[in-house]
């Protein structure tokens, strides 16, 4: 699994499709936490048949982002704060093994720049940066399973949803966050590790 779970590509499956286009609708803000999902309603928009949707949505379930509920179908996941919190702690433990097996390279560097750039915008495109730079880490150093388990944290996909909850203005923790990821592509590893540690639990502390 890739640090942005259901990508698609030419050989990915009908059902693999659906479930990446209702991960979109996560990411855009257009299907919500909490928010029901009814299958005539995406059978239709998803132009499908209710096997592969309901096929979809298994998958979805297994990643932790839609929860299928007895008498009421698949909804939506929603977070409490206080488990919002515990996967940020998670974030503190798996990032810091991140930057510990960041293996640097020309290509690796290209690749984790445009992720730290100052021109991010948005406090949902903050965190969906955030742990794709982390992501990008693990796999640097082939850790396959690291760069799962930070994908199964759904704070990418969930983005939006962890800022309103916990109530976040990206300016709190932006800076703090790219300082960090500044200071391991200069090669400062254990700076980069007090930084990262600092802004992750600057957040929780907010919270």
């Amino acid at each position: 699994m890739s640090k942005n779970m259901f990508e698609t590509s030419g050989k990915s499956s009908r059902v693999e499709k659906i479930a990446h286009e209702i991960v979109q609708g996560i990411h855009n803000g257009s299907l919500v936490p909490g928010q029901r999902l009814v299958e005539a309603v995406l059978t239709a928009e998803l132009n499908t048949s209710r096997g592969p949707l309901r096929e979809a949505l298994r998958l979805l379930s297994a990643a932790g982002l839609v929860e299928l509920v007895p008498n009421r179908g698949a909804v939506i996941r929603k977070m409490s704060r206080e488990e919002i919190i515990h996967r940020l702690q998670l974030v503190d433990v798996m990032g810091a093994m991140a930057i510990r097996e960041y293996v640097p390279s020309s290509i690796e560097r290209k690749k984790l720049i445009p992720l730290i750039d100052e021109k991010v915008s948005g406090g949902e495109a903050v965190l969906q940066s955030i742990m794709n730079f982390y992501s990008q880490l693990a796999e640097s150093g082939n850790n396959t399973a690291l760069a799962e388990m930070l994908a199964r944290l759904n704070i990418c996909h969930f983005s939006r949803h962890v800022m309103h909850v916990l109530k976040l203005d990206a300016a709190d923790f932006w800076e703090d966050f790219r300082d960090a990821g500044l200071s391991l592509l200069d090669g400062n590893r254990d700076d980069a590790l007090q930084k990262h540690s600092a802004w992750v639990n600057k957040v929780i502390s907010y919270a």
